[in-house]
């Protein structure tokens, strides 16, 4: 049997983009003939809402491995990592120490320590393999695990993939403020890995021209793997008589800004006779923040806090629109884990999008999403106030018509593409 032996650090049951991509993988592959090994530690630095101990998928092979890190006791009492982007001037809580760790100790990142331990867990799962049916897939992020896998095979026979999940040396400035040296040491350490490797996996089509563009990656060593969406039942969406619920999915990433879609709603909120509700699905900030500046009532706003996977996209299926805020320069190569789910439940979609991007590209061709000006709060109730009046002509309770078929979008067709991938693999030189 094909054995795929997998180097990832995010894995159920935690929450987020980057466990999602990996329970695709758990899922998919063993049911596509791949007995899958999962390298992975035994609890994550800075586990997400929801993480535990434990094998994430029944019949996935997990070994746990250690993994120490300075950060544990340097940002203790920190509620993000400290290689989460840092948008904007240091405060003076941020020491000289700590940026001093970030940016000469946390290489590649701040997971760094994990490598010898699971280098050790692959080189352990090797030994007894059969290079011509064995594959080593490392996701980043964190890029950590490419090290892992790097030096795990080293001196051996086996291919290796390198999965791409976000940018890395090439990432925008925002997202990952460095000092020169620090970026010239990204870049050659990102050169590595893409020299190396057999095959390397993006998840969106801009991602995979900008190695083409920066690294001359050759176009049959790379291909691209989307998120895709897991198939939900259809909702019910509330009925004309009664709230229209506006359902926003998962975090804003940083640089992000939800005030003008708050002024929208409460301003759409007066010109109506429909109760609106807006319910956050993921963390509390900046929503809570807002709203107190804004002095929001509570009936306008619900700020449950995060949930699993399979309740989120439940209640996505159930809203009355859902929205999407991804206009910041900063994203224009990430096509965001929620974009897909959205189109899946094929419920209507007001988004605040960089105009010309992948992301808006890839909503219009499936979906008829209305687009809006992201810091434009009339803009926001112009649409607010449209998704209302469909909402009380009882016009908005039937699934969007889809302007594609979704099939090819789901994430079965997606880690379909990744099991041809790797049988492409082992059949290679």
């Amino acid at each position: 049997m094909k054995r795929l032996v997998l180097v990832a650090y995010h894995v159920p049951p935690q929450i987020g983009i980057a466990s999602e991509r990996a329970a695709s993988l758990l899922r998919w592959l063993p049911r596509l003939g791949w007995s899958v090994s999962l390298v992975t530690p035994h609890v994550p630095f800075f586990p997400i809402e929801g993480a535990s101990s434990g094998s994430p998928v029944e019949g996935v092979e997990r070994i746990g491995v250690a993994s120490p890190e300075l950060g544990r006791w340097l940002h203790r009492r920190r509620a993000v990592p400290a290689d989460a982007p840092q948008p904007g001037p240091q405060g003076a809580a941020t020491s000289w120490a700590r940026r001093f760790v970030r940016e000469w100790v946390y290489v590649p990142d701040s997971r760094v320590a994990w490598i010898p331990f699971a280098a050790r867990a692959v080189r352990s799962l090797l030994a007894a393999a059969d290079p011509q049916h064995t594959v080593v897939l490392s996701t980043s992020v964190p890029y950590s695990a490419h090290f892992a896998a790097m030096i795990g095979i080293r001196g051996g026979r086996f291919p290796w993939v390198a999965e791409f999940r976000d940018p890395w040396s090439e990432a925008h400035p925002f997202l990952r403020p460095r000092s020169a040296g620090r970026r010239l040491i990204d870049d050659r350490l990102h050169r590595m890995v893409l020299a190396r490797a057999n095959r390397v996996v993006v998840t969106s089509q801009s991602t995979l021209e900008g190695l083409r563009r920066s690294y001359g990656v050759a176009e049959g060593r790379i291909a691209v793997v989307q998120n895709g969406y897991e198939p939900t039942p259809p909702g019910t969406p509330p009925g004309p008589h009664e709230p229209c619920v506006f359902l926003y999915g998962g975090s804003v990433a940083p640089g992000e800004r939800v005030e003008p879609l708050l002024e929208g709603l409460a301003a759409a909120q007066r010109c109506v006779d429909v109760p609106l509700r807006l319910r956050v699905r993921g963390p509390r900030e900046p929503w809570a923040s807002a709203c107190r500046a804004l002095e929001l009532p509570s009936s306008l706003v619900e700020l449950p806090g995060s949930t699993s996977a399979h309740e989120a996209r439940a209640e996505m299926a159930h809203a009355s629109a859902n929205l999407l805020v991804n206009a910041h320069p900063a994203y224009a190569a990430v096509l965001p884990g929620k974009a897909f789910e959205y189109l899946g439940v094929r419920r209507p979609i007001v988004a605040a999008l960089r105009p010309g991007s992948e992301l808006e590209v890839l909503l219009t061709d499936y979906a008829r999403p209305l687009l809006v000006d992201g810091a434009s709060g009339s803009a926001w109730s112009t649409a607010f106030v449209e998704v209302a009046r469909r909402h009380r002509a009882g016009t908005l309770q039937t699934p969007v018509d889809e302007r594609r078929p979704l099939a090819a979008l789901s994430r079965e067709w997606q880690m379909g593409s990744l099991a041809t991938l790797l049988d492409e693999v082992l059949a290679g030189p």
